[in-house]
């Protein structure tokens, strides 16, 4: 067994795990593109909308990462609770 886990429940936190390991480096990448967006916006009124959108969609984003592995943390420990 390469992934060394016994149960499907360890196999879905392993992988969430992995996704939000991998994810959290892009989110802080597009934290700092936005707001060097926002800076070499420069008044602009099309690239501050444009900035504005980044930073709202990279929060968003971040919510739904976040979101997804407590719900599979919630769901997980249920099903462990219950066997």
């Amino acid at each position: 067994n390469p992934l060394k886990v016994s149960t499907v429940q360890d196999a879905i936190k392993l992988f969430m795990d992995a996704v939000v390991k991998i994810a959290i480096p892009f989110i802080v990448v597009f934290f700092i593109w936005a707001g060097i967006s926002f800076i070499l916006a420069q008044g602009n009124a099309t690239k501050i909308t444009a900035a504005k959108n980044m930073f709202w969609y990279t929060v968003i984003g971040t919510l739904l990462i976040l979101g997804a592995c407590a719900i599979t943390d919630a769901i997980v420990g249920t099903i462990n609770s219950i066997a």
